[in-house]
């Protein structure tokens, strides 16, 4: 009888700590994927002001350019681009750049968010950014922001932006 309860109880404990040892494996597979996050380069056309959007994940958008650690995303002078690399996460490491088209020179800007920063525009290479946000629209995902280094922009009010939106965001999906 003593021999029987030991040979149950070493099975119940070869089963609880194989179910630990796969959840344990499970918790690390799966977190794993959190640890990396994207490093990104926004690059927009020197003196843009409006709305920026990235959409996702597009069979004819743009291949994936990478410098160093980081991708690129090097915006048309519309502020739609079209990639084909899938959805990222907010959680991106993230730099903004403008470039000059003519000579293909860049500068880094400094981002500022007015809802979070009492910080105003006192150099050339510092802009807001506002109306941040990510979605999808018509099964795909995007990121659109708007950008502007004037404080009485109209971009700075919700509402116009809002609108703006709505009326501009299809000319993403017309075919060129």
């Amino acid at each position: 009888m003593k021999i029987e309860m030991n040979a149950i109880l070493r099975s119940k404990n070869i089963k609880i700590t194989t179910s630990l040892y796969i959840l344990l494996l499970v918790v690390l597979i799966t977190s794993c994927t959190y640890w990396h996050n994207v490093n990104i380069k926004y690059i927009i056309p020197e003196g843009y002001e409006g709305m920026i959007v990235l959409a996702w994940d597009q069979k004819n958008g743009a291949p994936k350019i990478m410098e160093g650690d980081y991708e690129v995303y090097t915006f048309p002078a519309n502020g739609f681009l079209k990639s084909e690399v899938g959805g990222r996460s907010m959680n991106a490491h993230e730099k903004f750049y403008s470039y000059n088209k003519a000579t293909g020179k860049r500068m880094e800007l400094k981002i500022i968010d007015p809802t979070i920063s009492t910080d105003t525009i006192s150099a050339k290479n510092e802009y807001y950014m506002v109306g941040s946000f990510s979605g999808g629209y018509e099964q795909t995902y995007n990121l659109v922001f708007f950008i502007t280094n004037n404080k009485k922009s109209k971009f700075m009010d919700p509402a116009y932006r809002e609108k703006y939106g709505a009326e501009h965001l299809d000319r993403l999906y017309e075919e060129k």
